[in-house]
């Protein structure tokens, strides 16, 4: 520690004792008094009798020098919840609204101002009423509560080396010493009580919109049902969330600074404006509570009605980030933010309810469909749908209810108010009319579908009496564009698999048929070829229960190929045994009758078209039904034999020419024995061979080789067993569809080649070769010679 901080510290302590020495001491007869004979009387509030702030109805302010604020309350909406947030207006200097938590800090402020201490201006060692700046008073506030006389405080300066602030009712003497700065809550300006919340209504409460934009007028009512309706540019039902949404956001539109106040000056381009809405709402009053006795019920109330308006101009600041706006009633200007003003501005489709039929599924009691010239109706009776008009039958419920939902879920994604064009459009002569009755409507709605758009993702559609042209899009209308045969039952066949005693299927030139024997089912064409006994339960459950995708037209219609047919199943089916009287005599039962039935299939541009017993109808199947319908009953196992039993095997071609040996356990490269082999890529080769499988059979046995073009196949894949048989496969190019063609010489079986095998068996010698090691890598440690490398743990 250095000499001069030395000479501080003692210089403190002599003041220190100097103050000590000096400064007046309590004498022991106060220092011995209780708490509780030295505790400061309580504190009381400057306003006695006190007033409640939630009763106040009028602040006044006034300073010198200044225009004097003048606040009144809003009474409380019909049937707000109470408590609720206190509204209020200024009235003087301006009349706007106030923000009601800037003018109950003032309120709050003097009703909850507690004095702590009180004395008469000039009394001994108190200050004068000049001095404590309330001659005259730096602001006087007068509260006035609902039918009572205003209560006058006067603010006078803030008390010496405190936060407190000295202030007196007026007409009195006493000045008190209120426990607040009052200051920071007089000083505001008019500015800062304005509310910036332009709009003073509920959403809910509208009843009617106005709005023009654009050169549009956007027409809105709500109906007594509380939907709305958009009565200009036309006519239609709106969207009740998205008119809510846009009135929530009007009556939350809030002012981001205040211009002027009043637009006489110009310049803010009200006129044309850019957007204004007038919007009219409508409150009920609660009905007044009875003063007299007796069960009479109070007069009802009758509905108030007001007015709001809006007016937008043009941009505001450099980067056209605000907008100028006034309410209609009011001259002063304010600038609000353009984004908010944007999400203001309406559109057709943003307004209109976007349901293209407003209907419950549910709700439906008739369906209509027409389409190139036929119609069919169905109604709903007794809870059940059957056909009342049009060739239906049997009418399919999963039909109706997939086409009604999709009326119910239709949306519209764009609207036209120009007309109709019959070319452009096409709702003149319409692709499909469907025309919905539904409970609780008074008329039938028919809707047409016309062209696609140019784009052919989406379509045109159009609603009887409406003018306007909707687009949706394709995928909502596929169902839609339907004939009145969709009406009609899908089933095809209603049997049990039991039933079914024969199945014949005929492919083009390929012939299957098997029949249900005593010791189960058995191929009965080709006699001598083994039956895919797995396959026989799928196909029987697919013929008993065949049920369409859809019902699509006639069979005179050469558009669905059934003239010559890709596939012909034929089988029998014996009818369901009758159960006898319980008191007749028991006998053996007889055979029971059987019926033939015959299923055309065929297939046009990738879809799958059935016909059945000759019936004029048309049914489009689903693809797995098809592939099931059309598989190979032959089992696909190409030969028997056992890959262990395998010893050597050869493949040779245009650019193959390979041997493989088996020695041991371990097959090796003829050729050049000294080639090492992956091993496991080496037995999936005769793996393969023992278990090939075909797609399906041409000829199972004694098949034309020369006229399947496989006698000259440029490949060829030989292999001998142990007990020295030697198969021989030969393999066709693939052909323009990409089928392979091969054949099992030593039986003449002619088969179709999956491409994954054909490619399998004719790999070249690479894909048996065991990969080579990775070159080391720099600044590896090299392994020693003969030392095995070691495996990670």
């Amino acid at each position: 520690m250095n000499l001069k901080t030395t000479g501080i510290l003692i210089a403190l302590l002599l003041a220190a004792g100097l103050i000590w020495l000096f400064a007046p001491h309590a004498s022991k007869e106060s220092a011995s008094k209780t708490p509780a004979q030295t505790a400061p009387e309580p504190q009381k509030k400057v306003l006695d009798p006190p007033v409640d702030p939630e009763k106040v109805t009028r602040v006044e302010i006034e300073r010198p020098g200044q225009p004097a604020l003048v606040f009144e309350r809003v009474p409380a909406a019909p049937g707000a919840p109470s408590p609720t947030q206190a509204e209020w207006n200024m009235v003087a200097p301006l009349s706007v609204p106030a923000e009601g938590f800037q003018v109950m800090a003032v309120v709050r402020a003097l009703t909850d101002l507690q004095a702590v201490t009180q004395f008469e201006p000039g009394a001994a060692g108190q200050p004068t009423a000049a001095d404590a700046g309330l001659e005259p008073p730096t602001a006087t506030v007068a509260l006035t509560t609902d039918g009572g006389t205003p209560v006058r405080i006067e603010i006078g300066k803030k008390a010496v080396m405190s936060t407190d602030t000295y202030v007196r009712l007026a007409g009195k003497k006493t000045i008190h010493v209120g426990q607040r700065d009052l200051a920071q809550v007089i000083k505001k300006e008019p500015g800062d009580y304005r509310s910036k919340r332009l709009a003073s209504f509920r959403a809910d409460d509208v009843v009617a919109a106005v709005i023009r934009h654009g050169g549009q007028t956007y027409d809105l009512t709500r109906g007594a049902d509380n939907e709305w309706i958009l009565n200009s540019p036309v006519r239609a039902p709106a969207d009740r969330e998205k008119v809510r949404t846009l009135l929530t956001r009007l009556a939350n539109l809030r002012a981001d600074t205040f211009v002027a106040d009043s637009d006489a000056a110009g310049g803010y381009d009200f006129d044309p404006a850019f957007l204004t809405f007038t919007v009219t709402t409508e409150t009920k009053p609660p009905a007044p509570v009875s003063t007299q006795p007796g069960p009479e019920a109070p007069a009802e109330t009758q509905p108030v009605q007001r007015t709001f308006g809006l007016v937008v101009g043009g941009t505001a600041g450099l980067k056209g980030e605000q907008r100028f706006a006034r309410l209609a009633d009011q001259p002063w200007v304010v600038t609000v933010t353009a984004a908010s003003v944007n999400d203001l501005v309406p559109t057709l489709t943003g307004l209109r309810d976007p349901r293209i039929v407003p209907v419950k599924a549910a709700a439906v009691t008739r369906l209509e469909i027409a389409a190139g010239g036929q119609s069919a109706a169905v109604e709903k009776v007794d809870g059940r749908w059957q056909a009342v008009a049009g060739d239906l039958g049997d009418v399919d419920l999963t039909a109706i209810t997939e086409i009604l939902d999709a009326l119910e879920g239709l949306r519209a994604v764009d609207y036209s108010t120009e007309p109709a064009e019959a070319e452009k459009h096409g709702l003149a002569a319409p692709r499909t009319s469907l025309t919905v009755t539904a409970a609780g409507t008074l008329a039938p709605l028919t809707l047409r579908i016309g062209n696609e758009t140019r784009s052919g993702r989406n379509v045109y559609v159009q609603r009887d009496g409406d003018p306007t042209v909707i687009v949706t899009t394709q995928a909502q209308v596929e169902k839609l564009v339907t004939t009145p045969l969709a009406l009609r039952s899908r089933e095809i066949f209603r049997l049990t698999p039991d039933q079914i005693r024969r199945v014949a299927v005929q492919r083009g030139e390929l012939r299957r048929a098997a029949v249900r024997g005593e010791n189960g089912w058995a191929l009965e064409f080709p006699p001598d070829a083994p039956l895919a006994t797995e396959r026989i339960p799928v196909l029987l459950a697919d013929l008993a229960h065949l049920r369409a995708a859809k019902v699509v037209g006639r069979a005179d219609d050469a558009k669905f190929g059934l003239a010559q047919p890709a596939l012909t199943i034929t089988f029998d089916a014996a009818a369901l045994p009758e159960t006898p009287p319980a008191d007749t005599q028991a006998a053996a039962p007889a055979a029971p009758p059987t019926q033939t039935h015959t299923l055309r299939v065929a297939r046009v541009g990738g879809a799958t078209y059935a016909q059945r017993d000759g019936e004029p109808f048309v049914f489009e199947l689903d693809e797995t039904v098809y592939r099931t319908l059309a598989g190979e009953l032959i089992a696909p196992r190409v030969l028997t034999a056992d890959a262990d039993r395998i010893v050597t095997i050869t493949v040779t071609g245009p650019d193959l020419n390979l041997e493989f040996v088996r020695d041991g356990t371990t097959w090796k490269y003829a050729p050049e024995p000294y080639l090492e082999l992956d091993q496991a890529k080496a037995q999936e080769l005769p793996r393969l061979l023992a278990g090939l499988q075909a797609v399906e059979f041409i000829a199972y046995r004694s098949g034309d080789l020369a006229q399947a073009g496989l006698v000259s196949a440029p490949y060829t894949v030989s292999f001998k067993l142990s007990d020295g048989t030697e198969p021989v496969l030969k393999i066709a190019a693939p052909d323009a569809a990409g089928e392979t063609t091969a054949a099992l010489v030593s039986e003449q079986r002619i088969f179709r080649l999956s491409a994954e095998d054909r490619e399998k068996l004719l790999r070249g010698l690479d894909a048996y070769l065991k990969a080579a090691a990775p070159p080391p890598q720099p600044g590896a440690p090299r392994m020693p010679a003969g030392q095995p490398f070691p495996l990670p743990d």
